[in-house]
């Protein structure tokens, strides 16, 4: 089991994940515990599938410091998370 969160896209291409309301237009998922390197396997299994012709929602890598309204994770502050949109 992996720590997931939904965000919103803000205007200046920013993620944020919205305190109160409907959930957002984005999936982060954080790194695990358990296993190193997570969300940069799913990017690159996403990357893979859409090389040969499967149909994948818009993802990215970013930094975990640049999604606001995060609650504190320590460890991970340094990391990247996987966000995919939500089709």
């Amino acid at each position: 089991m992996q720590l997931k969160f939904s965000a919103l896209m803000d205007k200046k291409g920013g993620l944020s994940i919205p305190a109160t309301g409907v959930g957002g237009d984005w999936i982060v998922k954080l790194p695990s515990f358990s296993f190193d390197n997570v969300p940069e396997n799913d990017w690159t299994m996403m990357q893979l599938a859409r090389k040969v012709g499967i149909n994948v929602p818009d993802m990215k890598l970013v930094s975990i410091s640049s999604i606001s309204n995060l609650p504190e994770l320590g460890a991970f502050k340094d990391k990247k998370a996987f966000v995919i949109s939500r089709p």
